[in-house]
């Protein structure tokens, strides 16, 4: 689901920029060949260790830009983690390294099935469990769904949840049954982000962190969940890896203090939204369907989103769409240039 914000709401110059640079130069045959090319890597990653070692590095140096920022692994008596869509492992292997207190939880594809290798180094996996399955296989409605399985972590067996989480997967082209249509990675993508998001809300720490990836601040369903954000958490940030996502459209919201934002304390708030994720989730896993425009409006309404909220979103994505705007100046200057 693309629907946007409308540009004149947001009201700043630079994403009018980057609307006017998506027009005229992303359809243009070399950029559709680059674009091509980067699936191609991805696809064939798996098969390629060097690739698969450079993908866990990249991973590696956008936790470390995120926690020289964010402070993200302080802490003198450690704490438990999740890494949902871990592997490579390149997150976790930032964390252990920086803490020597902290100890990891991992869910990931299996290899197999189209997921990546497991790289964590020898001397970290003593502190790091990892639970391979398909996360949107999960049973995490409330309607049994055929072929799920439970979450292998949860409050009944984690009653302490977890003070860090990161929600960092993304649909596998790899991971798409034979025959289907490429259309359908989009719905195993949009019903991913539910799953996690599920997931997160469920084992997360009261005052703990959310680490969620979230692509293009203008989008209504993004714009949605940035506004979640900041009403269940204490402080919100956002940042854009330049190692790793400075010409794309996605960013890490790093939500802090979860349970103490401004309508988190409100009785039933927070539970009513998690309910209400799961009724989604019940919908899109028996359908197969992709998110539709409306169906976060149970969080907030686009005429909010647009009015009292717009500066607000400008404030937390500005920087975000500064670097963009940046990188593609510098991509194009590349192209002209005959890169």
């Amino acid at each position: 689901m693309q629907a946007v914000l409308s540009t004149a709401s947001v009201g700043d110059p630079t994403l009018r920029k980057l609307d006017r640079y998506r027009k005229r130069y992303l359809e243009q045959p070399q950029n559709i060949a680059q674009r091509a090319h980067q699936q191609r890597l991805a696809d064939n990653a798996s098969n390629d260790s060097a690739l698969q070692q450079n993908w866990f590095q990249s991973m590696k140096e956008a936790f470390r830009e995120m926690d020289d920022v964010f402070k993200l692994t302080d802490s003198p008596h450690g704490f438990q983690f999740l890494d949902v869509g871990c592997c490579p492992g390149g997150f976790a292997s930032s964390i252990l390294e920086a803490n020597p207190r902290v100890t990891g939880t991992g869910l990931s594809l299996e290899v197999f099935k189209g997921g990546h290798e497991f790289l964590l180094e020898d001397q970290y996996q003593i502190r790091f469990e990892l639970f391979w399955g398909d996360i949107n296989k999960y049973q995490l409605g409330y309607r049994p769904i055929h072929n799920h399985v439970p979450l292998p972590i949860s409050p009944v067996n984690r009653p302490s949840g977890f003070a860090l989480i990161l929600l960092d997967g993304h649909p596998l082209r790899t991971a798409v049954d034979a025959g289907q249509a490429t259309s359908h990675v989009h719905s195993i993508g949009d019903r991913l982000l539910i799953s996690q998001l599920i997931i997160g809300l469920t084992t997360v720490t009261r005052g703990g962190t959310i680490i969620v990836k979230l692509s293009r601040p203008e989008r209504l369903i993004t714009s949605q969940l940035m506004w979640m954000f900041d009403m269940f958490a204490h402080d919100v940030r956002t940042w854009k890896p330049v190692c790793i996502h400075a010409t794309r459209g996605t960013f890490y919201l790093i939500a802090r203090g979860m349970g103490y934002g401004e309508l988190a304390q409100h009785a039933g708030m927070y539970d009513g939204v998690l309910l209400r994720f799961k009724e989604l989730w019940d919908k899109m896993a028996s359908s197969g369907r992709r998110l539709l425009e409306h169906d976060l409006d149970f969080i907030v309404q686009r005429a909010t989103l647009e009015g009292s909220y717009a500066r607000r979103l400008r404030q937390l994505s500005a920087h975000l769409w500064a670097v963009q705007e940046a990188a593609w100046k510098a991509w194009r200057q590349q192209v002209e240039n005959g890169f």
